[in-house]
């Protein structure tokens, strides 16, 4: 990231906050350049709507400061930051229009009617709503109100856009189709955009760079393919993809590493760990197959078909957690429960983390 990206962006330095002396953000640090789409991840109570709440400046933290375009936000309030939020549920005011509910925020600032009209047209004509204008909100859809949601939030044409599980509330086909409207006005509007959810695969879709909090910390921050491909923890790699993470002893370096996973011996990549270490494979990498002399032997304990393939559940001897393995779906039926298979990967997806004693 240049120093420009940096003087133009958003900035957290040493933020830490407590709830009734229980520490909810520890120490986070974070560069977000400006224009990125940085989403913030994890499972509920990890901290990222509060890290998000305190960059808004609903939240004054215990310790640490905020920078935006440069600027220190201490002691800023929220309505006197260059940023906007849009909402888990979208609060529109029942009242109004669909006009003036995009411009309740641009009153306030009092510019000229021709002004407000603008924008409000601008505004509308970006989340792909025009002819909306005096449609009562009542009279929406859950996804209509949400882009006029999102319509409010933009026509202040803020630095900094916030967005707090914006699609959380919606059914998958609307929420697969906000997303690519999020992305498209992403790119039209240029501005940074700070996103929070627990879904992995919306964070995957969308970001250029996802911040994975477990604990009130930040345990890895990284582009979509490299957290999803490289993983840096057991916890990443558990909670994105739902991958097994099981620990092994690995012996050898490089082209002669062998993990020692529970009874057998199973051949991994390059790996530079010896000793203690966490064996990581994605289930799509898994093969589940007939009894043979290759692989490691399992018993079949639960399967599901997804549609695309099906979800296998599988008993190893030595593991204490079932292993997940996902196949797609051929012409042959799936093997039924209580088979005995051979699951087997290839070197090259078993990722190998260290681990302590």
């Amino acid at each position: 990231m240049s120093a420009e990206d940096r003087r133009g962006g958003l900035q957290v330095r040493g933020v830490g906050h407590a709830y009734d002396e229980q520490m909810v953000l520890r120490d986070i640090d974070l560069d977000i350049a400006d224009g990125e789409f940085v989403t913030f991840l994890g499972p509920s109570g990890c901290g990222k709507t509060t890290l998000l709440r305190v960059i808004a400046g609903f939240i004054e933290p215990t310790r640490g400061s905020v920078s935006i375009a440069g600027q220190d936000m201490t002691g800023v309030s929220s309505h006197q930051r260059p940023v906007n939020m849009v909402f888990q549920r979208p609060t529109l005011f029942p009242h109004l229009d669909v006009f003036e509910n995009v411009a309740f925020g641009l009153r306030v600032d009092r510019p000229p009617k021709e002004e407000i009209a603008d924008r409000v047209g601008w505004a509308l004509d970006l989340v792909r709503m025009p002819g909306y204008e005096r449609r009562r909100a009542v009279e929406l859809s859950g996804g209509q109100m949400q882009r006029v949601a999102l319509a409010r939030a933009l026509v202040k044409r803020p630095r900094v856009l916030l967005l707090d599980e914006p699609l959380s509330a919606l059914d998958l086909k609307i929420r697969l189709e906000m997303e690519g409207e999020l992305r498209r006005v992403h790119r039209e509007t240029g501005a940074t955009w700070v996103y929070v959810t627990h879904d992995q695969r919306e964070a995957l879709a969308l970001s250029d760079r996802i911040a994975v909090f477990e604990h009130g910390r930040i345990d890895q921050l990284a582009d979509p393919m490299t957290i999803y491909r490289r993983p840096s923890t057991p916890f990443a790699a558990g909670f994105v993809g739902n991958a097994n993470v099981f620990p092994c002893e690995m012996h050898g370096k490089g082209d002669s590493s062998v993990a020692r996973l529970a009874d057998a011996e199973v051949p991994v990549g390059n790996a530079d760990v010896n000793g203690p270490a966490w064996l990581v494979l994605r289930p799509e990498s898994i093969r589940v197959e007939a009894m043979s002399a290759d692989g490691v032997p399992a018993t079949v304990r639960d399967v599901a078909f997804r549609g695309t393939g099906f979800a296998y559940r599988l008993e190893v001897s030595g593991l204490d957690d079932l292993l997940k393995a996902e196949v797609a779906a051929e012409e042959e039926l799936p093997f039924e429960l209580g088979s005995e298979v051979r699951v087997v990967w290839s070197r090259e997806a078993a990722i190998v983390l260290p681990r302590e004693e």
